[in-house]
């Protein structure tokens, strides 16, 4: 291969276009560390080994016509910066020590700033950045969305662990993964042409067209009129799972994660309708309560395309060799009132308010399971029939104190290991990152959860570390909710 240039899926045309950025934090020896020179010379002879097991991760990003295209040239390589110029306070020993806050890695130096856009420079799929610290390094790993999505992330994350264990050989890594980045899937009885496109947005309520192309995927803000200036903050929640599971009925078998979302929309809605937020309750106080989170539905566990009107083996073949994002965002929305989460905070010593709880959570679980074929198929039409997929936003807005979204990265990095040289405790297999670390420039002025990767040193059966954002106001208020505050082991200022 020379040259070449594709157009990316209609899931990936769709997907916000900036990058997933993560921080791998590494100790080295206590003793000596190595030289500087000899880690990044082993983390580029590592990259070109994973460059031939997947070249598209050395490839480029261009939009043409509104889409976006991944270019490749035989000569593409995946980029590595060291960054000597960022202050960055933290050793390695004092992140450990306090438990990798998440404060440690919001700083704008930290993210890229490389638009794509029509018109503009090709910017590339992924992008590495070392920084080296006290004791240690960290690794930093971005991959554009537009390309893939958290699933694909890990993928990444463990071919390239892969690829550190033994960066001399000049052969693939022995770990192939799939690398169709075109999914084509039956979508046509849902929309005969262009007449049919706003029937098809109307049945998908999490998308709605923004004003100008801006997008896609970009939330539809409205403007609030006297809104102060939130002083959002981040904290880092260390959540007993055994507690939260030890509240539902077993044989309605909800989830921990399902469990969990239940409780935070409910205490985190207690706690910003108390009076923190007085112009944003009264804004949203017309709109019915909402929660959504992110689901794959390309998971194989689900079995998409395998039973009933769309079972097709090459359907469900594609999507098995397919490549790249298959996020969708199930809406629970109408079940649950502003009384029922209000109700569900006092799950702790009323059996009506334990009910409340469970159909919380119920509503969100059916809301996940109906991220079906049908499901699918109408938002691959909406992708396919959206006249600029820019100005396709979405209809969802957590600046309302009883809208919440939850999202999960547990699983990021958990089957990734790495080996370096200078590493501290390392074995012939190499080992996993001490922690992965969300990479942002601010807190979010988005109040939301986010499940953080599951570290080697936390059981992901017992206990879960959350960031949650929200304004300082609403988080004093969380903090003092003694039931919330009940499923918590520990927090991480």
């Amino acid at each position: 291969m020379n040259s070449s240039r594709r157009m990316l899926s209609l899931w990936d045309q769709a997907a916000v276009r900036g990058y997933m950025s993560v921080a791998l934090c590494f100790p080295t020896n206590l003793t000596t560390g190595p030289p500087a020179f000899l880690l990044v010379h082993h983390i580029k002879q590592s990259l070109k080994r994973l460059t031939l097991e997947r070249s598209e991760f050395a490839g480029n990003l261009a939009v043409e016509d509104t889409n976006v295209y991944l270019q490749q040239d035989k000569s593409d390589s995946i980029p590595l910066e060291v960054l000597n110029s960022i202050p960055f306070e933290w050793s390695y020993n004092q992140l450990e020590s306090q438990g990798f806050p998440a404060e440690a890695f919001v700083n704008p130096a930290f993210t890229l700033n490389l638009p794509l856009e029509e018109g503009g420079q090709p910017v590339p799929v992924s992008l590495l950045r070392v920084l080296f610290i006290e004791g240690g390094f960290v690794l930093f790993v971005n991959l554009h969305h537009s390309f893939g999505d958290g699933s694909n992330l890990a993928a990444f994350l463990e071919l390239l662990g892969k690829a550190t264990v033994d960066e001399t050989q000049d052969s693939p890594i022995a770990a192939h993964q799939p690398t169709n980045c075109w999914l084509d899937l039956p979508f046509d009885k849902y929309c005969d042409g262009q007449s049919s496109f706003p029937s098809v947005l109307a049945k998908c309520p999490e998308y709605a067209l923004l004003d100008e192309p801006t997008g896609p995927t970009k939330p539809i803000l409205s403007t609030l009129t006297n809104a102060p200036e939130t002083n959002d903050v981040g904290k880092t929640f260390i959540i007993d799972l055994d507690r939260i599971t030890s509240v539902f009925d077993k044989s309605l078998k909800v989830s921990a994660f399902f469990g969990f979302s239940a409780m935070a929309w409910s205490h985190i809605a207690r706690a910003r309708l108390s009076g923190t937020e007085p112009v944003q309750q009264v804004a949203f106080q017309n709109q019915p309560p909402t929660f959504w989170n992110p689901a794959d539905w390309s998971n194989p566990f689900k079995k998409l395309f395998t039973e009933g009107e769309y079972a097709s083996k090459e359907y469900f073949n594609a999507i098995q060799g397919y490549y790249g994002n298959s996020v969708a965002l199930p809406i629970t929305r109408g079940p649950v009132r502003t009384d029922d989460l209000v109700a569900a905070c006092h799950w702790d010593s009323s059996a009506s308010a334990r009910e409340s709880l469970t159909k919380v959570a119920t509503a969100i679980k059916a809301a996940n399971k109906a991220v079906n074929e049908e499901f699918i198929l109408l938002r691959t039409a909406l992708f396919f029939y959206t006249p600029d997929i820019r100005k396709l936003g979405m209809n969802l807005d957590s600046r309302g104190p009883q809208h919440l979204s939850v999202n999960t990265w547990g699983f990021l990095g958990t089957n990734a290991k790495f080996l370096f040289p200078g590493l501290r405790n390392s074995v012939a297999g190499g080992l996993r990152a001490a922690a992965v670390c969300r990479v942002q420039g601010a807190w979010a002025k988005a109040p939301h959860c986010l499940v953080l990767p599951h570290r080697p040193a936390i059981d992901p059966k017992k206990e879960w570390e959350v960031v949650i954002t929200l304004p300082r106001k609403s988080m004093q208020a969380l903090l003092a909710d003694r039931t919330f505050m009940s499923v918590v082991k520990k927090v991480v200022e």
